[in-house]
């Protein structure tokens, strides 16, 4: 419906008229338009780039007050750039916070699906492309991801934040974009090489090898860390080995599958200096932290390029030539909740017990961004800022990735690479003489060249089923159990590894003991796997 159609109609049809209207009607019907000029300042179009600056103007003030304000608005008058169009607005949109009680049709899953369009439509490029050919401005990028930032985290449903409901989102978010990545692009091929079947729902499900609904849904039933405290274990997950606790060791093994490590990035120079020596940086100089180092930069305790801390670790930082120290050190991450920050903040958790993560919490100065990719932008075009993204085998040319050393004053560092985190990965499997978990993967102390901020990526998978998950799928179909199990053994054979060892270390397991375990896996106390041989028959006309 176009609310400006009469208007329209009127200045089309009567000589000298003038009329109002938003840009993309005018552009809808090639109507001419005035430009507007402050005094002697050059004369102005409105067109989308004079929009996007006012809006680029108004979002300074809004992004200072985007974490602690209830509302979020911004006034669009006053702007002060001499190409910004003057006559410039938001569009608003209304979300309630909070809901106990519901109306008819509407639940916690109806209120997931708000925020889940939401996000998308915060960070699709379709959206983006809609919006300029309609005559919008896009938000920039920090306003997005502020704002979506708020929605994730307000949006509750009886008092939980609803985006923790979403049961796909451990799987494609605690390692964000790098293990998407690592099962979309390189699992999800072999598997459909092998079978014969491609794939469905990958932009929905990183797991969707072509089983059954059932099946998925039982992958994608892996919670939040917060699930763990009702003692609901899913039936088959990929999870980080910190985070699974040693009271589901009864029911669940935890395999071992691959190794992953959270790096700290920086660009001294920033990303438009064309010489290292413009900005002073030397570029043999390596830079290092400590885990201990890295938590007080995260909770604010570091602030400043010449804290003594950070130059007892790097020397070179001492001259003026290397860095500006009257600048503040920017820490760039993803949200405090999401599952990359909460996995750094177990890896951190055996040098600072009390880490925060003030930096990204309201009030903080940290830098929030939505995803790992994000995180590497915002670095590459800042001098000042460290960031903090899982690790990935290539990082931008311009991008130094910290060494990191056990303490603060310890000599040598450990540079994350897919050997010093595969080294963090214990190559016992099995009962421990403690009476420990089956199947786990102890994560080093980096005095064997290990990268000390690793974890393991884990199957966690039950050890026995019954009733329903172990019966037959109409048309013979193999059950639920049986096609979990045939999985977890497929993501432990050779054809899965050999895809695996693209994208991050593997532990050391040995394949025989792995076996094993997945061998013990029943249905209904029958092994699925290694089912008993069926006795022989007889021959014909005897009776046993």
């Amino acid at each position: 419906m176009n609310c400006f159609a009469g208007l329209v109609a009127y200045v089309l049809s009567v000589p000298y008229s003038i009329g109002y209207t938003v840009l993309s009607t005018a552009n809808d019907y090639s109507l001419p338009s005035v430009r507007l000029s402050r005094g002697l300042g050059p004369a102005v179009e409105a067109a989308l780039p004079s929009i996007s600056l006012a809006v680029s103007e108004a979002s300074l003030s809004f992004l200072n007050d985007a974490q602690s304000s209830d509302r979020l608005v911004a006034d669009l008058q006053g702007s002060v750039g001499e190409s910004a169009w003057p006559i410039t607005g938001f569009t608003y949109i209304a979300i309630r916070t909070g809901t106990t009680h519901f109306s008819r049709g509407q639940s916690c899953a109806s209120r997931l699906q708000t925020v889940l369009f939401w996000k998308w439509f915060f960070q699709s490029s379709l959206v983006l492309g809609l919006e300029a050919a309609n005559g919008f401005a896009s938000l920039p990028v920090a306003v997005r991801d502020a704002l979506l930032s708020r929605i994730l985290r307000d949006v509750k449903c009886r008092g939980q934040p609803v985006y923790s409901l979403d049961p796909l989102r451990p799987l494609v978010g605690w390692s964000s974009a790098a293990l998407r990545s690592l099962f979309v692009d390189s699992l999800s091929p072999a598997y459909a090489e092998k079978t014969g079947r491609r794939p469905t729902q990958l932009s929905q499900s990183c797991c969707s090898y072509g089983f059954s609904r059932a099946v998925e849904s039982a992958i994608a039933a892996v919670q939040n860390v917060s699930r763990f405290d009702d003692e609901d274990w899913p039936s088959f997950g990929l999870l980080p080995s910190r985070a699974v606790p040693e009271s589901s060791a009864s029911t669940h093994l935890l395999l071992p599958l691959f190794q992953v490590a959270y790096v700290a990035i920086l660009s001294l120079c920033g990303a438009t200096v064309e010489e290292e020596s413009a900005c002073g940086f030397d570029g043999e100089a390596q830079f290092k932290l400590s885990p201990h180092v890295l938590a007080l930069l995260l909770d604010e305790q570091i602030t400043r390029w010449d804290d003594a801390r950070l130059v007892a670790l790097n020397p070179w930082l001492a001259s003026t030539r290397a860095h500006n120290q009257s600048e503040s050190v920017v820490v760039v991450g993803e949200a405090v909740d999401s599952e990359t920050m909460s996995a750094l903040m177990r890896c951190l958790a055996p040098y600072k017990s009390d880490l925060r993560l003030a930096a990204f919490r309201p009030g903080g100065a940290g830098v929030v961004q939505s995803s790992d990719k994000r995180v590497r932008s915002y670095v590459l075009g800042s001098k000042n800022a460290i960031g903090i993204t899982p690790f990935v085998s290539a990082f931008n040319s311009r991008l130094s990735v910290a060494a990191m050393q056990l303490s603060d004053h310890s000599d040598g560092a450990v540079n994350p690479s897919p050997a010093s985190i595969a080294a963090c990965a214990s190559t016992h499997t099995g009962q421990d003489s403690s009476g420990g978990r089956d199947g786990t993967a102890a994560i080093g102390d980096g005095t064997r060249g290990c990268y000390p901020l690793s974890d393991t990526v884990a199957l966690f998978m039950r050890r026995s089923f019954s009733g329903a998950a172990c019966a037959q799928r109409s048309g013979g179909g193999k059950s639920t159990a049986e096609q979990l199990a045939q999985l977890a053994a497929w993501l432990h054979g050779e054809e899965a590894r050999q895809a695996l060892s693209h994208y991050a270390a593997l532990p050391a397991i040995n394949a025989s003991v792995t076996e094993a375990l997945l061998s013990s896996i029943t249905c209904d106390g029958i092994s699925i796997l290694a089912p008993p041989s069926p006795p022989p028959a007889c021959p014909v006309g005897l009776v046993r």
